[in-house]
């Protein structure tokens, strides 16, 4: 068995978790930004960079930080492809 380390499980692990809203009544905008956003170019195999801008409003649940983060950086060793959206 290999020693694996306690961030590569915590990513390996990661569920997107929430929390109730304590104003659901009340329109108001999350945003935050996630710089270290990394994945594999399908086509060459080669390490994908990009910072993740996410706004959103939120219902009767609230997106949950940190596991977003681990969430995201599941994608590290991933061969996904990324777009440009506003």
């Amino acid at each position: 068995m290999t020693d694996e380390l306690y961030g590569t499980r915590a990513i390996r692990e990661a569920r997107l978790e929430a929390f109730d809203n304590r104003t659901p009544d009340r329109d108001y905008t999350i945003q935050f930004n996630i710089p270290e956003f990394t994945c594999l170019c399908p086509i060459s195999g080669f390490p994908d960079f990009a910072t993740l801008h996410i706004r959103y409003v939120p219902g009767p649940r609230c997106v949950e930080l940190k596991s977003l983060k681990l969430y995201i950086n599941g994608y590290r060793n991933q061969k996904t492809c990324t777009t440009r959206t506003s």
